[in-house]
């Protein structure tokens, strides 16, 4: 991952029914250098951001050519600039930071612990605490690694979510954003992929969550989005990520979105041209204007006409609007998705998602409604993961008649969401299945024929918990890739640490897990010394485990030699190094799992 591409380059619409929203954007020049400055937040009477306008050390950072970067404060008012005292900006990059009741700071700093095995000193999250004036060291965050990326705090209101940037296992494209949730010690949880409706194959930097619950973050993987462009999404809906409009948006590089008091004003950082620097930071104040409108009928589907007096919702970033006469008199925002509900006695309702920008064109909606046939209603199901709130697609739906006469079929929900038709006032059980999921079913009553809204059963599955490939459970065992030890030795390698750090993660998570460590040895030797030497070896990788954390009483060492095989290469028996090798191998044993509703996230 290029360095200066994440750190340094890239290192609310209200609805009153009557008015959209324009951005006015204008350069912050009173706070601007020739340098880069970028990644503003609002702090005391002006903004923190980040910047390499400090020159007066000699030493640059070798992969950008360009000075460190720091952290500073701009007072809006006088234009004043100064550096943040305390144990921050040294001889590392300082920046990109997120505050919490302006007394903790989270920020992004070069990792000053060592290398990873690639050479690279990445990017790590730390905490400051603020006292009598300064910024006190208050640690890294503990999902930090020397081996990946991790960048570009931003929290929730609460301070209970932290969501950031990171190249970590398990990232879908170059950088993707991630969430942790504070646990009840006041320790961050394992982070959660916010999945692929907002990440791609590119790279999404810089997220910013404002106070209405909407994520702002930048990406160059969006369709359209070359450079990085500014996008949101609201939190209660993932599907529906917006890009924001061309004043915002330019042809350059454009991230570090910040917003304030409900949208009405906030800052951006952009290289487009006219700066005066390399990265300019700059302020806006969104605008109301008068925009066109768009009537809403309802329509028979058969019959092409007016359906009278029917009711008709129309919701967009939580406002919702309903009519008082045939129709719904709605003045779109151009920057909005609008879901309209449209239901009659005798039909089956109708639930679209539509663009404000396609409403704005068109002077009249005709939403068509389909009659029912008698006694029948219609029900929607939602297919969902419960590890990340997502459709889940291609699931098997067992539908089970309990009344009259009991009957059973199964259809398959290609995108996770389906309308399925079944007798009024009648008791059904859905049963739905998914490879990789668990079988999960729910039982309800079917709504009576005059309801008139659509009845929604939402299943959740609960994905299968795995780790390295295989399902977690009494008796499985699971081959740990990539621990080595030297010949003849049984001291644990750096590079084995990486992956038995995996497993104190897994026991972390898991307190009832507990597991045997099992070392296998090849063939070649004598059967008595490759006893001792896997035992010897297998000690070794409980000891360290302990070391991290873990109770001895939930582990287990076993050393089998050459005692338990995995193909044909016995003593005496010619084989080439990889079938030798694919019997020196250490193996997780589960004695003990009782966990319940919890997912694995593989680190």
């Amino acid at each position: 991952m290029n360095f200066k591409y994440i750190y340094t380059v890239c290192l609310t619409a209200s609805l009153s029914g009557l008015f959209a929203q324009n951005y006015q954007l204008k350069n912050l020049d009173m706070i601007n250098s020739e340098y880069l400055d970028f990644s503003p937040i609002r702090y005391k009477q002006g903004i923190l951001f980040t910047s390499t306008r400090d020159n007066s050390c000699k030493c640059k950072d070798k992969r950008t050519d360009d000075n460190y970067t720091n952290l500073y404060y701009g007072d809006i008012n006088s234009g004043k600039v100064t550096e943040l005292m305390g144990d921050v900006n040294g001889r590392h990059h300082d920046g990109v930071a997120a505050l919490s009741n302006n007394t903790t700071l989270y920020f992004t700093r070069t990792n000053k612990l060592g290398k990873s095995r690639t050479g690279i000193k990445d990017l790590k999250i730390y905490k400051l605490k603020y006292d009598n004036g300064e910024w006190l060291n208050d640690g890294e965050l503990p999902f930090n690694s020397k081996e990946f990326a991790t960048a570009h705090p931003t929290l929730s209101a609460d301070g209970q979510k932290l969501y950031f940037s990171s190249n970590r296992p398990g990232t879908i494209g170059g950088m993707d954003l991630w969430m942790s949730t504070k646990e009840k010690n006041g320790n961050w949880g394992q982070p959660v992929n916010l999945g692929a409706s907002i990440n791609t194959k590119g790279n999404e930097v810089f997220p910013f969550l404002s106070e209405n619950n909407e994520l702002f973050f930048s990406s160059d993987g969006h369709e359209g989005s070359q450079k990085l462009d500014i996008y949101k999404v609201n939190l209660s809906d993932l599907s529906n990520v917006t890009k924001l409009n061309e004043t915002i948006n330019s042809p350059y590089d454009d991230f570090g979105y910040a917003e304030y008091e409900n949208g009405t004003y906030g800052y951006l950082s952009s290289n487009r041209p006219g700066g005066k620097g390399g990265d300019d930071i700059y302020v806006f104040k969104k605008q109301n204007l008068v925009l066109p409108k768009c009537k809403i009928i309802a329509i028979d589907a058969s019959t092409q006409q007016v359906i009278t007096m029917p009711s008709i919702a129309a919701t967009a970033n939580h406002t919702t609007m309903s009519n008082n006469d045939d129709f719904l008199n709605l003045t779109p925002d151009k920057d909005q998705t609008y879901t309209i509900l449209v239901s009659k006695t005798g039909y089956q309702p109708k639930e679209i998602k539509i663009l404000g920008l396609e409403l704005s064109s068109m002077p009249e909606y005709k939403v068509p409604l389909t009659k029912l046939l008698p006694n029948k209603s219609i029900s929607k199901l939602m297919i969902k993961s419960k590890a990340n709130q997502q459709l889940v697609p291609n699931a098997s739906v067992k539908i089970e008649k309990q009344c009259g006469n009991n009957a059973t079929e199964t259809i398959i929900s290609n995108t996770g969401e389906s309308d399925i038709t079944l007798e009024c006032n009648c008791n059904y059980k859905l049963t739905v299945m998914k490879e990789g999921f668990m079988e999960q079913s729910k039982s309800f009553q079917s709504p009576s024929c005059d309801q008139a809204t659509t009845m929604t059963q939402v299943i959740e599955l609960e994905p299968i918990k795995t780790f390295e490939g295989t399902e977690i459970k009494k008796g499985a065992v699971i081959t740990l890739k990539d621990i080595y030890y030297d010949y003849n030795k049984y001291n644990i390698r750096p590079d084995a640490r990486v992956v038995l750090d995996k497993v104190v993660n897994l026991m972390n998570q898991y307190p009832s897990l507990e597991i045997e460590l099992a070392s296998h040895t090849d063939s070649r030797g004598n059967n008595q010394y490759n006893q001792t030497l896997s035992q010897n070896r297998a000690q070794s990788a409980v000891a360290y485990i302990v070391s991290r954390g873990i109770a001895a009483s939930r582990l287990k060492a076993g050393g089998y030699g050459e005692s338990q095989l995995t193909n044909h290469c016995a003593d005496g028996v010619k084989c080439t190094e990889e079938e030798h090798q694919a019997n020196r191998r250490t193996e997780v044993r589960v004695l003990k799992f009782e966990e319940s509703n919890v997912n694995i996230i593989k680190e």
